[in-house]
Parts: C-alpha cells; sequence; structure tokens
C-alpha cells in the first residue's frame, strides 16, 4: 500500500516526534499529504481510546477509528465472549478482533471496504497478531447452516449512512440485523455491538433470542450496548461501570418500590449505565436508598457508599426553588462559582449558569429537580466528598 510507504518515509526523515506538523511535505502528492494529515489527528485521538495500538504505530482512517471500541470496552468483553471459533462479520477496524483473539483459538471477521481491510491486515503485523484471518467480504455472504456449532458470531454494524450521519435504529445500519439474525439458528450463540442510544425495549421487543444485554459505560458515559443472543444463561440486563474496577449490577425484577424521602444526608447520582439499563430500582433496593421523583436520576442515603456506581455528594443544605429568592439564598452562602448539575427541571443546567450567573469552579455541587408534586428544589452540595472512584 503506497501510503503506508509514505508513512515509513516520514518516520525515516524524523527522530523524536514522528507526526510532527512543522514537517515539511513539499516532496509527497496531495493524495498523500491528506493521508499525512489523517494519521496526525487520528494518532491524537489513538493515544488515548487505543493507547496499545498507538505504541505499536498502527495506522488508522477518522471513520474506522471513530467507529471502534475503546480499549476498556473491548478487553472487558474478553470477560463475556470466549470460545474456539469466532466469525466477526463487521470486521471494521478490528479492536474487538484483538482482544477477543486472545479468548478463542482462530478469529475471521469480513468487511467489504478492501482499503480498510489491506489497513487491518499491515496491523496485524505490527501487533503480533497471528490467529486473525481478514476476508473482502460482506455478512450476507456466508452460509450459517455450515458453521460449526461451537462457532461465536460477533456483529458490529456500521451506525452511520452514506453521509457520514449517525442511525440509531437498526434496520438502518448496515448491514441491518433483524434480517442476519433470522438465518442464524439457535446452535449459534451471537454478540451484536450497538449504539448506547438504541431503545433497549425495542430491542427485547424485537429480538426475542436475546439472553443478555449488557450496558456498557466508561469515566459515567455510556459507550455501547452489546447483546447476547441463543446464549446459555438466564435473560438478564446488566449495567457495567468501567472505573479502577470493573463494577457491574443486574436487573433485580423482584425489587421492592423505592420510597419517596429526600431529607437525607447524601446525594447520589447514579452510572448512565444503570439509568440506561432500567436498574434504579435495583440499585435504590441494593443499598436502600430514596428518591425524590418518579425517575431513578436522584438519589439519597444517610451513609457513604464507596463501591457506588456513580458519584455521591454530602448534603450541605436543600432549599425550595424560588426564582426570586435564589440568588439570596446563594449570596448568603458564600456561593459564586459552582457545579451545576439539572435533571427532569425546568431549566437545563447550562440555562441555570447564564441565569444565576454563576461560572463553573468553586467548591460547591448545586442539583436542581422536582420532587413527585412537581416542586423544585435545590441541593447545594460539598463537591469534593463525591465518591473518589467516579
Amino acid at each position: 500500500m503506497q501510503n503506508i510507504t509514505v508513512l515509513y518515509e516520514i518516520e525515516k526523515r524524523e527522530n523524536e516526534n514522528p507526526f510532527d506538523l512543522s514537517l515539511k511535505l513539499k516532496s509527497f502528492s496531495p493524495a498523500e499529504r491528506r493521508f499525512i494529515a489523517e494519521q496526525i489527528e487520528c494518532r491524537a485521538k489513538a493515544i488515548k481510546k487505543l493507547p496499545f495500538f498507538y505504541s505499536k504505530k498502527c495506522i488508522y482512517t477518522k471513520r474506522a477509528l471513530e467507529q471502534s471500541s475503546s480499549e476498556e470496552v473491548a478487553k472487558f468483553k474478553t470477560k463475556l465472549i470466549k470460545g474456539d471459533i469466532l466469525i466477526d462479520l463487521c470486521g471494521g477496524f478490528g479492536v474487538d478482533d484483538y482482544w477477543l483473539s486472545q479468548c478463542f483459538k482462530t478469529v475471521t471477521s469480513y468487511d467489504e471496504n478492501t482499503e480498510l481491510n489491506e489497513i487491518v491486515r499491515h496491523n496485524n503485523t505490527l501487533l503480533n497478531y497471528t490467529n486473525h484471518e481478514r476476508i473482502n467480504g460482506s455478512a450476507e455472504d456466508i452460509n450459517f447452516d455450515d458453521l460449526d456449532a461451537s462457532t461465536v458470531i460477533y456483529l458490529d454494524p456500521d451506525r452511520r449512512d452514506s453521509h457520514g450521519k449517525k442511525q440509531f435504529l437498526p434496520e438502518n445500519h448496515s448491514p441491518n440485523i433483524y434480517p442476519i439474525l433470522e438465518k442464524i439458528d439457535g446452535r449459534l450463540k451471537v454478540y451484536i455491538k450497538l449504539s448506547p442510544m438504541i431503545d433497549i425495549s425495542l430491542l427485547l421487543k424485537n429480538i426475542p433470542s436475546i439472553t443478555g444485554l449488557w450496558v456498557i459505560s466508561h469515566k459515567l458515559e455510556n459507550k455501547e450496548i452489546l447483546l447476547e443472543c441463543n446464549g446459555d444463561s438466564q435473560k438478564g440486563i446488566w449495567a457495567i461501570e468501567l472505573n479502577a474496577e470493573t463494577l457491574q449490577l443486574k436487573q433485580d425484577l423482584d425489587a421492592a418500590s423505592t420510597e419517596f424521602n429526600f431529607d437525607k444526608k447524601f446525594l447520589f447520582i447514579p452510572s448512565p449505565a444503570i439509568l440506561k439499563s432500567k436498574n434504579g430500582e435495583t440499585i435504590a433496593h441494593k443499598y436502600n436508598l430514596s428518591k425524590i421523583n418518579s425517575s431513578f436520576q436522584f438519589l439519597f442515603g444517610d451513609e457513604r457508599i464507596p463501591s457506588f456506581m456513580g458519584r455521591f455528594y454530602k448534603v450541605i443544605k436543600k432549599l425550595a426553588y424560588k426564582p426570586k429568592t435564589i440568588k439570596k439564598d446563594l449570596k448568603e452562602l458564600h456561593i459564586n462559582k459552582a457545579e451545576i448539575f439539572s435533571r427532569n427541571f425546568f431549566h437545563s443546567s447550562e440555562d441555570l449558569s447564564k441565569i444565576l450567573r454563576i461560572p463553573k469552579g468553586g467548591d460547591h455541587f448545586l442539583a436542581f429537580t422536582v420532587d413527585k408534586e412537581k416542586n423544585p428544589w435545590f441541593f447545594v452540595c460539598a463537591l469534593k466528598s463525591q465518591n473518589p472512584q467516579a
């Protein structure tokens, strides 16, 4: 591949920083310069998202890098997906393939993008990745009836259209997962990676073969949803938070109803994975927490919970939100800077910051919401009292 040769030539010319933007590129064609610029941009992102790939000087495409799993998420999936033979129907950049290859004897992945396939094969040599075969082709080319029953299928459909716009409905993905699942009988276990924006209830309704669903979050941001179809285990929905340690919570369908009570010492904000996976009732029941309204955006308790999946803050004061007096209330508390967080409220966090003329910073966390009767409240919390794991 000519672009790879260009990349090696650049690295040969420089001693310390192989992607110094001050490099003179007059000897390269416009197409080669565009390739170089793309690698500079991608490697700046790969340092954080794919540090191992970055350390091996892999090459990228911008779109493939954006859609790839992060290394933290890919490594977590090795705890769930294991076997002898893995077939990835939508290989993409190959991050999941690489980490999953450590749990399988052989990995075969398909992709219709011949240029990307060439890049992946090149990267595989840099990664010393020997039990993987990349094939030019599509999921529609495979006859699933011919596969051994021990084969595990992995599917990560392209969630952008031809114009690069994100698509959240499975039928708008490429490939459409529904007709593919109809071709796969119950002998074969299937794992599907989907956007965290997708409606879980829609998935459960349209895919009866689901036996497991994981909402995976990292640093309190939902990264993806992973489905298991035709699995061995009892159907379950898990919330996963990847922090210094991996925390997980399985939906408890028999959890008792959470009481309404916000006269407590600590305010808890669950991980977004908990909210997305409908595990709010479960975590409230597990830690004996109460709520302020019908949602589980804010929970309340009287004790610190170091292992809580999310954040928590010590409540200094709770006050009824009154537009005419709130500035006076904050002034009396000597609050002129704060982190503001609003949920199920009349104003967004950004709008409240402008209305109250309070910039970010300081030692306080202000939480705004309404109770079950729609009365507005705000909670003044100590910012540094939050869970150090969050």
